[in-house]
């Protein structure tokens, strides 16, 4: 269930990412902060 919303999410991500100038793993953190989501949901090994 999750990977599906990731696999929709992620572009959005990356473009606000660019957007903002942060890296992966800075967008991941303030995703995970705003909508209250524990980081041990995604995998570890993602891109």
């Amino acid at each position: 269930m999750v990977d599906k919303y990731k696999e929709m999410l992620a572009p959005i991500f990356k473009q606000v990412a660019k957007e903002m100038n942060l890296d992966e793993m800075e967008i991941k953190s303030v995703v995970y902060r705003e909508f209250g989501l524990e980081e041990g949901i995604h995998d570890k090994n993602e891109k």
